[in-house]
């Protein structure tokens, strides 16, 4: 519970800190604006102009963030699968890529890949999870030292994706795991020397990938969804394995079993994500409506 707290309160200062930051730039800006001889509508439209600028900067650090999880992961030794920004997804398929649209809410993107073969029970982790923080990073360096080279209001323009860059690497970066979903550093972090876990987060990338290409859950191997013990549930990686069983037996049609598994990992304190107990929510509701007498 200690850690919870910790973990919600740490989430809530890098989101105030956020927020600060972005109150504090948009009053210097109108300062400045006024101060220059602007009028206040003047300085209010260009003030609407930085924020479309600053929205298009934060477009491209999250297409960066998942190119760089992409070419970190090729450097591993991963495999393609898929790649997603905004809606828009690029996915390997039998004979070639082909493009889709996939909205996800709460995301802005996602980089799938097919991992290595496990040696010994590990594989490479830490540049695969920590790949699109490190984009950021150092494209958010690249933008900075450019900037110093250009004139306003170009350098003005390049210092938005720097600034962007620097903060997604931060809040990514830094271990951080929310109600919902553990950030990038957070799943490095759990990975890290855990054989269990590792085993848990290759599963998950196969299991993705095969989604990804069309293949139905109950037609994948059936030891991939075996039901951690209550001391794995407390890992948030392993313990999405219990919510991929769960899934499975839905597939399947088991519902009755499906309903009672959901039920007693609900039960669980553990490490489900927010996101996925919510997913295991819906699903049982979805039991019920379809099970006469309930």
């Amino acid at each position: 519970m200690k850690k919870k707290r910790r973990t919600i309160r740490l989430q809530n200062v890098l989101t105030g800190a956020v927020a600060l930051l972005a109150a504090a730039g948009a009053a210097v800006c109108i300062a400045r604006g006024v101060a220059a001889g602007r009028t206040f509508a003047q300085t209010c439209l260009l003030l609407a102009l930085c924020c479309a600028a600053l929205a298009l900067a934060a477009a491209l650090q999250i297409a960066l963030h998942e190119v760089g999880h992409l070419v970190f992961g090729l450097l591993s030794g991963y495999r393609f699968s898929s790649l997603r920004i905004g809606s828009l997804m690029l996915v390997r398929e039998e004979g070639g890529l082909r493009l889709r649209r996939l909205c996800v809410a709460g995301t802005g993107g996602q980089c799938l890949m097919t991992p290595p073969a496990l040696r010994d029970g590990r594989m490479p982790v830490v540049l695969f999870n920590l790949g699109g923080a490190l984009m950021n990073l150092l494209t958010a360096g690249a933008f900075f030292a450019l900037s110093f080279a250009a004139r306003e209001p170009v350098r003005a323009l390049l210092r938005l994706p720097a600034i962007v860059g620097a903060a997604f690497a931060l809040l990514n970066g830094v271990p951080l795991r929310t109600d919902a979903l553990s950030n990038d550093g957070e799943n490095a972090r759990a990975l890290h020397g855990d054989r269990e876990a590792i085993r848990a987060f290759w599963v998950q990338l196969m299991v993705s990938g095969r989604m990804a290409r069309g293949e139905r859950l109950r037609d994948m191997p059936q030891d991939w969804f075996a039901v951690p013990d209550d001391a794995g549930m407390q890992n948030g990686m392993t313990a999405a394995l219990g919510v991929f069983a769960c899934n499975r037996l839905m597939d399947l049609h088991d519902f009755e079993e499906a309903d009672g598994l959901m039920a007693r990992l609900l039960r669980m304190g553990g490490g489900i994500a927010g996101l996925h107990r919510m997913m295991l929510r819906c699903d049982r509701l979805y039991v019920a409506l379809i099970t006469p007498g309930r």
